[in-house]
């Protein structure tokens, strides 16, 4: 006789998203490394949300660094979110003022800034702050919480507001979305980027589960949230299809530890016990061995899968990518 699965933890009557009392449906439990998490969708916004939702705070970001942004403590490189917003408002960038909520290293905002853009931006992480001001030449940025920059009295109205991947992050997205409003021009943009829940396998991607993800989201509920934070015209449009699948490949094929374990048991043989001999070893023939397996297996086979994939995910999982959101404030 089956049994029905009991949630680790009830929601309160009031959608954490849309701030509203409503039904819940329970959907799945989790338990990593942080605790004990359930995840409900909400009846009327259709958000889906982990109990318990509560964003970790700035010293967890700073400390676990999970988007490897900090590597090297060099800025990254554009993301597919910020290469479509250049390419389709390449003509308006120039004299436009710009503000990048959850802006990271900054790279998108010296981009912006090089094409004679206005920008402004702000992080909760000081490491990546901190890289972006050794990296480049800004004026603007600031290491503050979404909603204590939104609040600040000395900001013009902007164009534009970007927020690529980071509604997924907040515990207050509706709050957040309702200050960016406030802030823009009557005929400005909100820009944003979220991961689709119904992309191909969503539950083998480590990063869609707290603490990193503390909300899902869909078109529908995409669209009722910008709806109760005051937008109108929103479009959605799914991208970065090749950069999900190749993400999937080497979740689900390849062993996270395969190549270091090869490497150290290659170590660890009789072979390589004298010291000269293991050092010649290692420089001549282990390098270059552990250079082309890891080629082989975290690039060319990944890559490979990815493309012959690619087709089928444009007929039975159309929705598979990042949700790229533009909207417009509702006229007052």
């Amino acid at each position: 006789m089956l049994t029905k699965l009991k949630a680790y933890h009830n929601p309160s009557q009031v959608c954490p998203v849309c701030q509203r009392q409503s039904k819940f449906r329970f959907i799945k439990n989790h338990k990593n490394q942080y605790g004990k998490y359930s995840l409900f969708e909400c009846s009327l916004c259709n958000v889906q949300f982990w109990s318990p939702y509560k964003n970790p705070g700035k010293e967890w970001y700073e400390s676990t660094d999970p988007y490897n942004a900090k590597k090297g403590g060099k800025p990254r490189e554009l993301h597919g979110y910020h290469k479509k917003f250049l390419k389709d408002n390449k003509e308006k960038i120039s004299g436009a003022k710009i503000l990048d909520l959850g802006c990271g290293t900054a790279e998108f905002m010296s981009e912006l800034q090089k094409r004679g853009a206005e920008v402004w931006g702000t992080d909760l992480d000081q490491k990546a702050i901190d890289i972006a001001k050794q990296s480049f030449v800004l004026s603007n940025i600031s290491n503050l919480p979404i909603e204590k920059f939104l609040e600040k009295k000395d900001l013009p109205k902007f164009d534009y507001i970007t927020i690529f991947e980071v509604i997924e992050h907040i515990d207050n997205p509706l709050q957040i979305l309702q200050m960016a409003i406030e802030s823009l021009k009557p005929n400005g943009k909100i820009i944003l980027s979220v991961p689709s829940r119904q992309r191909i396998f969503p539950n083998t991607s480590g990063w869609d589960y707290p603490l990193h993800h503390l909300s899902r989201w869909n078109n529908k509920s995409l669209k009722n949230i910008l709806l109760l934070a005051g937008c109108q015209n929103i479009i959605i449009k799914y991208i970065n299809k090749f950069y999900y699948l190749n993400e999937l490949s080497i979740e689900t094929l390849i062993p996270k530890k395969l190549i270091s374990r090869t490497k150290k048991n290659l170590l660890k043989t009789e072979n390589f016990k004298e010291k000269k001999a293991h050092g010649f070893i290692q420089k001549i023939i282990l390098k270059p061995f552990y250079f082309v397996a890891r080629f082989i297996a975290i690039i060319l086979i990944p890559k490979i899968l990815s493309c012959i994939l690619l087709p089928a995910t444009f007929i039975f999982y159309p929705k598979t990518g990042a949700m790229y959101t533009q909207a417009n404030p509702k006229s007052k």
